[in-house]
């Protein structure tokens, strides 16, 4: 008959392999997803992340730098909206850790010399933002930036004076930046384009580099008018959308489009472009795990 009872080098191994499950599974925690369903976390994966591949601390650069720009003294006909506009953007903006430099009234030497500070602070693997509020002309088939105290009589004067953003973007690219986002209020009638023959209404459409997004107040080729409110349409939406951290720059982005459009009855109609590669969110890690809104 054998022997009933148990060996000390069996009972041990019987003990270890316990142990080892535990261990096991203590690196394994399981989270509520936001959908509602209990997940376990991968090895290294934060118990934040929401239900996408991976942790979402991929998606936040360590380094997130802004130039927010905003021009209204122009001599022809000044404006009311894009400094209340920038400044409240750039608040928003810091309260997501960019590191924001905020700058009003720039001359074409200023908004130069603001450009090349963004690009110095782009480090490889960072999120770099320009926001431009004022008035914006096509010429060429591109889209510029008007600086102040300039006079635009022809298509020359717009290519000697005004700030092509395609070039902005590419230098982003270039110096390492990730994520490149760019958010042009400047679709304004303004009071140049009567001085000149051949001239095109509103913005072109651009042509951005990888892991770029984009959005213009209106559609390319449409302008627009500021109303009467605190903030212009665009701007009022995006300010709106940001309050939702669980959504990606892109959903913001297309919401607020679809936000504008309906608010001025599709009167104007923002242009939103990609080439992002990967999402990228402006919450914090913690606060991404939220529950966004449904989806319209």
């Amino acid at each position: 008959m054998p022997n009933a009872r148990c060996r000390p080098g069996r009972i041990f191994a019987a003990v270890a392999a316990i142990a080892a499950t535990l261990m096991a599974s203590a690196a394994a925690p399981l989270y509520v997803g936001r959908t509602g369903a209990i997940v376990e976390a991968r090895a290294g994966e934060s118990t934040n992340a929401i239900d996408a591949p991976g942790s979402l601390d991929k998606w936040l650069p360590a380094e997130r730098i802004a130039l927010v720009i905003a021009n209204a003294n122009y001599a022809d006909e000044p404006l009311r909206q894009p400094i209340g506009d920038a400044r409240a953007l750039a608040e928003q903006l810091r309260q997501r850790r960019f590191d924001v430099d905020l700058r009003e009234n720039l001359t074409n030497d200023g908004i130069k010399r603001a450009i090349t500070r963004l690009q110095a602070r782009i480090r490889p693997g960072s999120t770099a933002l320009i926001f431009f509020g004022g008035y914006g002309v096509q010429a060429g088939g591109r889209s510029y930036m008007l600086p102040i105290g300039v006079q635009i009589w022809n298509e020359k004067d717009v290519l000697r004076h005004g700030i092509d953003i395609e070039p902005v973007l590419a230098e982003m690219s270039r110096n390492g930046a990730a994520v490149k986002l760019a958010v042009l209020d400047a679709s304004r009638r303004n009071p140049f384009e009567r001085r000149f023959r051949g001239y095109s209404h509103g913005l072109a459409p651009i042509v951005m580099p990888p892991g770029s997004l984009a959005i213009f107040a209106d559609t390319p080729g449409q302008v627009t008018r500021d109303s009467g409110a605190e903030h212009g349409l665009l701007v009022g939406a995006l300010l709106d959308e940001l309050r939702f951290p669980g959504l990606s720059a892109e959903d913001i982005f297309h919401r607020a489009r679809s936000d504008v459009a309906r608010a001025s009855n599709r009167q104007q109609v923002p242009w939103v472009a990609s080439t992002l590669i990967e999402d990228f969110y402006f919450g914090m890690v913690e606060q991404a795990a939220a529950s966004p809104p449904d989806a319209r």
